[in-house]
């Protein structure tokens, strides 16, 4: 009967320790504020298609630029390959130096044109 109380408790205060440590960790998030994105122009759209859509490519037909967007959309093309170069002047208004390109290519193997193999 002792022993069982004497575990009771030990689990209570264990319990109460872990959550007083987990209160203590909140507070902390205030002090540390991380950058999230480590490259943010990889998130610029390479096509003027999605990009012009609200950067909605993934539902878009398929094309060219889809290693972007979804690239298992290259087995529905029409054409065995293809290959785009697509030029983006980012931040043209502030600096005429930074600019964005973008190669994609990809091609069907097979004879059922079922697989693509893309590179971007």
């Amino acid at each position: 009967m002792i022993k069982e109380l004497k575990i009771s408790t030990l689990i209570v205060v264990i319990s109460l320790l872990a959550t007083f440590t987990a209160l203590h960790a909140e507070g902390d998030k205030a002090k540390f504020a991380p950058v999230n994105t480590a490259v943010p122009s990889l998130s610029i759209a390479p096509d003027a298609r999605g990009g012009g859509m609200g950067d909605n490519g993934a539902s878009t037909t398929p094309d060219i630029n889809s290693q972007y967007w979804n690239p298992a959309k290259y087995a529905f093309m029409y054409s065995k390959a293809g290959v785009s170069l697509s030029y983006t002047p980012w931040l043209r208004k502030l600096v005429n130096d930074v600019a964005l390109a973008n190669l994609s290519g990809y091609y069907k193997i097979g004879d059922s044109d079922l697989q693509a193999v893309g590179a971007s």
